[in-house]
């Protein structure tokens, strides 16, 4: 019924599109923002050609219509492809928390299956869980380790991810490297106060690309709804270690050439193949006065071309 469908991605191949899609009937059908595909929920991974004739539903996850079944309402996010496009990891809601101060953010994972074509029919096979980060209650209240999500390889055995895998709140989630062979997570931004995420590694320098509102007058409230809330994000860059870390956007500097002259964030983005480019999806607020609960003003994709390919 063409509820919400994001998160595409192309397989390496580029014959084949992955992306998520809400089911056409659920609990909360007439809630538009529970299937977006940011969030996941009542949703399973799908593939289709580039043309959008064909479709096939690859993941299974049970879809309750009414709140008597008894079945958790769980969702699916960020399919990734592993360099080779043998595997795609997915990030899966499991299940949920409850009693701390970030009381329905829910439990995560990471989710692996073998991706192949069939006699022209993509398949996953192999469903499996790949990371699970152990739950953990603070003596704050928050639950920390409850909150993964895949971003993008490094190299063939170790992926950048984003969490709450530190101690932090998940609204402080760092960006992490996750090495596949031996599960080892290594922090790299370590900076619990403030949001990272939605990261890409370049392909010429491995230099990861992510979002922080580090730089935010306004902190985001660890006890409120984030999406009610108004902050300013930009994009950053570090090295693949975690070393040499630099603002390179200037979304919300009044001295900047891009300032947009109101509370600007931004999310996910990809960089070309070239290491030329970057897109990147920015979000302006309206101002406090208009709309007090943060609500976008307006949404695009923006063309990010670097001084030198990165």
């Amino acid at each position: 019924a063409q509820k919400n469908n994001g998160n595409a991605i192309y397989d390496p191949t580029g014959k084949y599109i992955v992306f998520i899609s809400e089911a056409s009937h659920h609990l909360a059908y007439n809630i538009p923002a529970e299937g977006d595909p940011g969030i996941g929920l009542f949703s399973n991974i799908w593939a289709t050609d580039p043309t959008g004739t064909n479709f096939w539903q690859l993941t299974q996850v049970a879809i309750p219509l009414t709140k008597t079944e008894g079945i958790p309402a769980l969702a699916v996010v960020n399919p990734l492809f592993s360099p080779d496009g043998s595997k795609l990891i997915w990030t899966e809601l499991y299940g949920y928390t409850s009693g701390g101060c970030n009381d329905g953010w829910g439990r995560w994972r990471l989710m692996e299956g073998d991706f192949s074509i069939n006699n022209g029919t993509p398949q996953l096979t192999n469903q499996h869980v790949l990371f699970q980060p152990k739950v953990t209650q603070t003596a704050n209240n928050y639950f920390t380790n409850n909150y993964v999500t895949a971003m993008s390889f490094l190299d063939a055995n170790t992926l950048i991810i984003a969490g709450n895998l530190s101690g932090q709140h998940p609204y402080g989630m760092d960006q992490y490297q996750l090495n596949l062979n031996t599960s080892q997570v290594t922090d790299l931004t370590n900076t619990p106060d403030a949001w990272e995420e939605d990261s890409k590694v370049s392909p010429l320098n491995h230099k990861i690309i992510y979002m922080t509102n580090i730089d935010s007058p306004s902190k985001l409230d660890f006890c409120k709804a984030w999406y009610g809330q108004t902050i300013q994000r930009d994009y950053y860059i570090m090295n693949s270690d975690g070393s040499n870390k630099q603002k390179f956007t200037y979304f919300n500097d009044p001295t900047a050439p891009e300032f947009t002259g109101f509370p600007t964030i931004v999310a996910e983005s990809d960089i070309s193949p070239d290491g030329k480019y970057q897109i990147g999806a920015i979000g302006i607020k309206s101002s406090d006065n208009v709309a007090p609960n943060g609500s976008l003003k307006s949404l695009s994709d923006y063309l990010i071309e670097f001084s030198s390919p990165q």
